[in-house]
C-alpha cells in the first residue's frame, strides 16, 4: 500500500491512496478415493477419481498412489478426459503415463504437464485392466494440481 498527503491551502489535508493485492495458489488437493478394482480383460477400463476441475486452475498435476492387494495380472495408470463447454459431455479418458501399468506398491509419480489449451473442465482417474485372466486390487489415489 502507498499514500501521501498533501496540505491544501485550508489547512485540510488530501490524500491519494493506492492499494495493490495479489494472491497466488500454489497447489490444491482436488480428490482422493479408495478403489476396488478388477478386471478380467486386457481392454481398459476406467474409475473417476475426482470431480470436474476448472481447467484455469490445471497446468501441472501429481499424484499419490497405494496400490495394495494385487492379484493376477493386474495393472493400471493416471488418466484424465476434458469437457469443453459442457461437464455431462466429456472426451474420451488420455492416459498420463507412458510405458506399461504399475503393479502393487506405494508410488509417488512425479509431476505431469497438462495441456488443456481450449478446454474449460478436466478431470482425473485410474485406467486399469488385465493383461491375462483375472486380476484385481485394492487402489488409493489423490491428485492435487496447481498452475505455474
Amino acid at each position: 500500500m502507498a499514500y501521501s498527503v498533501q496540505p491544501n491551502q485550508s489547512g485540510l489535508a488530501q490524500a491519494d491512496v493506492t492499494f495493490s493485492v495479489s494472491f497466488t495458489q500454489c497447489g490444491k488437493l482436488v480428490g482422493g478415493k479408495t478403489l476396488s478394482l478388477a478386471s478380467t480383460t486386457s481392454t481398459p477400463a476406467y474409475a473417476v477419481v475426482t470431480p470436474m476441475v476448472s481447467a484455469l486452475m490445471v497446468q501441472k498435476v501429481k499424484a499419490l498412489v497405494v496400490a495394495s492387494s494385487l492379484n493376477g495380472n493386474f495393472g493400471w495408470k493416471l488418466c484424465y478426459r476434458t469437457a469443453t463447454t459442457n461437464k455431462d459431455n466429456p472426451s474420451g479418458w488420455t492416459s498420463l503415463e507412458a510405458g506399461d501399468p504399475h503393479g502393487t506398491g506405494p508410488f509417488c509419480l512425479g509431476e505431469f504437464t497438462v495441456s488443456l489449451d481450449g478446454e474449460m473442465w478436466v478431470q482425473f482417474g485410474v485406467m486399469y485392466q488385465s493383461s491375462s485372466g483375472a486380476g484385481d486390487a485394492q487402489v488409493m489415489v489423490s491428485y492435487a494440481v496447481r498452475r505455474s
